[in-house]
C-alpha cells in the first residue's frame, strides 16, 4: 500500500511539473496575437520563398514568418525575418528591392493590391525585418515591432 502511495505520489508530481512547464508561444502565435489580421493568412514555405524570391538563404536568419493571403491577388501579405546579429540591413534591402518589384508588377493590373504595396515600407527594428502589406500598415507594424521591443 506505501509502495502504491509513493507511485501515486510521484505521478502526481510529475503531472504537476509537466502542467507548470507550459511551453512559450511561437513567434508565429505572438504575432498573430499582435496582429489579428495575420491569423486569416496562410503560412507559406519560408525557407523556399526567401530563397527563390528574395535570395535570402536560412543560414542568414534565426527565424521567419511569410504569410500571405489564400487569395495571392489581394496584395495582402507579412514577412518578419529575424536576422543573424549584423545583417539586417543587407536584408532589409532584398526585402524592399521586393517589395518595388511586387509595386511595379500590380501597378497598372491590381490598383487595390498597388495601394498596399505602395503605402507599406520595409521597417528594421534591431535585428528584426519586417514588411507588412495590409491595410493600415503602419498600425501594424507598430503593433509587431512592439513584441520585440518589450
Amino acid at each position: 500500500m506505501k509502495k502504491l502511495i509513493a507511485v501515486l505520489m510521484a505521478l502526481a508530481l510529475c503531472l504537476v511539473s509537466a502542467l507548470a512547464e507550459e511551453e512559450a508561444p511561437t513567434l508565429l502565435e505572438r504575432v498573430c496575437d499582435a496582429l489579428p489580421a495575420a491569423a486569416e493568412m496562410e503560412e507559406l514555405f519560408v525557407e523556399e520563398e526567401l530563397s527563390d524570391v528574395l535570395g535570402i538563404e536560412p543560414e542568414e536568419y534565426v527565424e521567419a514568418i511569410y504569410l500571405a493571403d489564400s487569395d495571392a491577388m489581394s496584395g495582402r501579405e507579412l514577412l518578419l525575418i529575424v536576422c543573424l546579429e549584423d545583417n539586417a540591413e543587407s536584408i532589409a534591402e532584398r526585402v524592399e528591392a521586393y517589395r518595388l518589384r511586387r509595386e511595379k508588377e500590380t501597378v497598372s493590373y491590381n490598383p487595390a493590391a498597388y495601394k498596399l504595396i505602395h503605402e507599406a515600407e520595409t521597417v528594421v527594428e534591431g535585428n528584426v525585418v519586417l514588411l507588412i502589406t495590409i491595410e493600415d500598415s503602419k498600425a501594424a507594424v507598430e503593433a509587431v515591432t512592439a513584441l520585440f521591443t518589450e
